[in-house]
């Protein structure tokens, strides 16, 4: 993930306190409004977390950008 959205998303090792198997995945918040379901927080977790690990991973945008 850019450094940028590194405070703005949070991982689920930081929600729950016990080994899941979504652990390295995003947080996904229950959003309880249409709008709610459009916000980046929610859209952009949902999106990174359908990602291949393998594009995770990757440390540069162009490799990104390419694999994507």
């Amino acid at each position: 993930m850019p450094s940028i959205f590194a405070s703005y998303f949070t991982q689920n090792t930081f929600v729950h306190h016990y080994n899941t198997r979504e652990k390295d995945s995003l947080h996904l918040n229950n959003p309880h409004t249409d709008f709610g379901k459009r916000l980046v927080k929610f859209k952009g977790s949902r999106l990174w977390n359908n990602l291949p690990d393998s594009v995770k991973t990757l440390n540069s945008i162009p490799a990104f950008k390419n694999s994507l």
